[in-house]
């Protein structure tokens, strides 16, 4: 067992309002369990807290936007806020789940001495970096002023992180939801062989999701199978446009219903869930969600939700195009195995629970406390 650590402790700062998503509160509520018991304070800053947060008002504190005066990129809000905390202690490591100015970030790093910065990338941006950006991303690493350690919440994650900023300290901890709320495996025997398959695609209205692909697929669908049930659950910029469209559709099995807090009663009642990503995507909590309710997916083939899914638990299109996407239901309406898919979906599943999420970032915040700046 670990020997707890002295005058240590993690500020780590979150791109989102606390209760807005039950899943961004339960693992840093876990994590702090963890690291107490081995004497690690820790002081969790976000953007606001709705009343659905799982935490009292005076164990989290308020992170305002980064726009404007008092910001948290603003050189000031940072040392008066910040730096009273990390005076008190001998090592301190601040972790950043979002974009952050490097130089007036560094500034205050450096100030303390002996700091560790460590950033959690959940995207999987597919842009490539120019062979000069590289090297001058190289030449801030080497001059100690992007974060120390990058978290990538996949291993796609991890390698765009590499192909941007060179040979940087990357390290990869898939991203876990709570799998107490799991349902028991389907048994598909009882379902009658005349029900149609119900679809779901819930995600976020916006570039990349795939939502435009899925609106476009739907004639080519209703042409092959005018049973085909689908709902929409989301909410983003392209709300109007896809409401539009479904209107037009008029086809009475399709439902919108925006966004909802309720996501796992719309897993319960659906057979699968569509995943037609445009552009790569860091993990996909979604996927994993789908699957600890026996939901197969149809999904792309890009990006970390690879590495959620595969043949024995979905089918994968090499391109999201709304061709490919209505092939791929009639492939899965037609499917001998389609009862193996949701087999598929719970095996292996408890490898994305969240306590070994909780686990593996309490691991690597330690080691980094007890080798101390040998690591930087």
């Amino acid at each position: 067992m670990v020997s707890p650590i002295v005058s240590t402790c993690l500020i780590s700062f979150f791109n989102t309002r606390s209760g807005r998503f039950k899943w961004w509160d339960e693992f840093p509520m876990s994590l702090k369990e963890q690291l107490t018991d081995h004497g690690v304070d820790c002081h969790f800053f976000y953007k606001s807290r709705s009343p659905q947060s799982i935490f009292d008002k005076d164990e989290i504190r308020i992170n305002p936007e980064r726009s404007g005066d008092g910001s948290l990129g603003d050189e000031g809000w940072l040392f008066d806020n910040i730096w009273p905390i990390m005076e008190q202690y001998q090592q301190v490591i601040i972790h950043t789940h979002s974009y952050h100015p490097p130089f007036r970030f560094r500034k205050l790093i450096n100030k303390h001495g002996s700091t560790f910065w460590v950033a959690t990338e959940h995207r999987c941006p597919i842009s490539t970096t120019s062979p000069l950006t590289r090297l001058y991303k190289v030449h801030l690493r080497r001059n100690h002023t992007l974060p120390d350690w990058y978290v990538g919440v996949s291993h796609a994650t991890s390698e765009s992180i590499r192909r941007r900023f060179g040979k940087s300290r990357v390290i990869t901890i898939h991203n876990g939801i709570d799998l107490k709320n799991a349902a028991e495996r389907k048994d598909w025997s009882k379902r009658k062989q005349s029900e149609s398959l119900r679809y779901l695609f819930v995600n976020r209205l916006d570039k990349g999701k795939g939502v435009e692909v899925l609106i476009d697929a739907i004639p080519l669908i209703l042409q092959r199978n005018r049973n085909f049930y689908l709902t929409i659950v989301g909410d983003g910029p392209y709300r109007n446009s896809v409401e539009k469209q479904l209107a037009d559709c008029a086809a009475s099995n399709i439902r919108f219903e925006g966004y909802r807090s309720d996501v796992e009663h719309f897993y319960s009642s659906h057979d699968v869930v569509l995943l037609p990503y445009t552009r790569p995507q860091g993990l996909s909590l979604i996927s994993i969600e789908a699957r600890s309710h026996g939901l197969p997916a149809i999904y792309t083939r890009m990006g970390g939700v690879t590495e959620t899914r595969d043949k024995s638990n979905g089918i994968a299109m090499r391109d999201a195009t709304p061709e490919s996407l209505a092939r791929a239901v009639e492939e899965i309406e037609r499917s001998p195995t389609f009862a193996q898919l949701i087999d598929g979906c719970y095996d292996g599943l408890e490898y994305f629970g969240m306590n070994r999420m909780v686990r593996e970032y309490a691991g690597f915040y330690l080691n980094l406390f007890h080798k101390g700046l040998s690591l930087k």
